[in-house]
């Protein structure tokens, strides 16, 4: 007959055990009782038996496996003991206990691996305002933008000042002959070797043949006295007398004494000793030209003068070449024409009758006057 063994246990109803099996395990077990019980009935005989070790002895205990006897040895030269203690049937599995209190935390575990990104959050609300930060370094210069639209018209600047007379340009190409005009009147016949047309009077083209003037020397002129003339002299015109008269070149009417100086750097005022040792002397700060290399400057603003000093509004730089014209005091009421001396030491005329001063034009186009008197 087939015994079910049912739920949990060591099989299932595909594997049910006979009888004669169930009557076979069972007295194996009757068996192994008593032989455990024998054991135990000698382990306590051993236990109430009296021996004398002395001070060394050596108990241990070895596993027997569930179901064996249990066994002791003695061994009298050690002396020693040794247990074989047979493991008992697995009892069945008793109440869980009540739990027990929580453990101390234990160390941080590792870094775990990154988890998948979770969805955006809600945008919180806006932070107060923080302080403002340290300056930062200077960033790298960006790159050129585009040309932004041109800006609306400046208003129109102050007119500059004249700039120097520039080079005087190539010649330009012949110009295309203009039409013949009218015949002119034309030169009266008539007249012989040396003559010169002369006119008659104010009538247009009233003219005739007539002998030229000529003036072999200054004596030749009505209104010139040369008597007593000597080496370096020169003649002014007198009004008294209405003629020319020898005069000292020195302080003849319209002469002029140049001072010339080298400047330092950054020099302003120029007095006393010039390059030729000649001390500085201007008899009227109004009748005096200053040049800069050769450039007129003007008077009050380039620079300022004194009857012993000239004081540039800027520094001259080193080696520049200052040169001051001082021109000597006459009178207006006496000289109305000035000489002008030429390399040969002959002398032309400015009739300055009714002038009280003479206007000098400067090369960037702008004039000083030269009083007189």
């Amino acid at each position: 007959m087939a015994i079910f063994r049912g739920t949990g246990g060591a099989g299932d109803a595909t594997n049910d055990i006979t009888i004669n099996r169930v009557t076979e395990l069972t007295q194996d077990a009757e068996t192994a009782a008593q032989e455990a019980a024998s054991s135990a009935a000698e382990a306590l005989a051993s236990k109430n038996a009296t021996l004398d070790f002395g001070d060394e002895l050596t108990v241990s205990a070895t596993d027997l496996a569930e179901g064996a006897s249990a066994t002791v040895t003695y061994v009298s030269g050690d002396p020693s003991f040794t247990f074989g203690i047979p493991a008992g049937a697995t009892g069945t599995t008793g109440a869980t206990g009540a739990t027990g209190a929580t453990g101390a935390t234990g160390p941080q575990g590792i870094q775990g691996i990154q988890g998948d990104k979770g969805d955006t959050g809600d945008t919180g609300p806006q932070g107060i305002q923080g302080e403002t930060g340290p300056q930062g370094p200077q960033g790298i210069q960006g790159i050129q933008g585009e040309t932004g639209a041109t800006g609306p018209q400046g208003e129109q600047g102050i007119q500059g000042i004249q700039g120097i007379q520039g080079e005087t340009g190539p010649a330009g190409a012949d110009g295309v002959d203009g039409v013949d005009g009218t015949d002119g009147v034309g030169v009266p016949a008539g007249g012989t070797t040396g003559q010169v047309l002369k006119k008659i009077d104010g009538t247009d083209y009233n003219t005739e043949w007539g002998e030229a003037s000529t003036v072999a020397s200054l004596n030749d002129l009505t209104d010139v006295n040369t008597a007593g003339v000597t080496d370096g002299q020169v003649i002014a015109y007198d009004n008294a007398t209405s003629t020319w008269l020898p005069a000292d070149q020195a302080s003849a009417a319209g002469t002029f004494t140049t001072f010339k100086y080298t400047a330092t750097s950054g020099q302003t005022t120029f007095t006393g000793a010039d390059d030729a040792t000649n001390s500085l002397l201007i008899n009227n700060t109004t009748s005096v030209i200053v040049t800069l290399n050769g450039i007129t400057l003007e008077n009050g603003t380039d620079y300022t003068a004194t009857t012993s000093a000239v004081t540039l509004t800027t520094g001259a730089t080193l080696s520049d070449e200052l040169n001051i014209y001082a021109f000597n005091t006459f009178d207006v009421a006496t000289y109305t024409q000035m000489p002008f001396f030429k390399s040969s030491g002959a002398a032309g005329n400015i009739d300055l009758t009714g002038f009280n001063s003479i206007r000098f034009f400067k090369s960037d186009g702008t004039a000083s006057n030269i009083a007189l008197g």
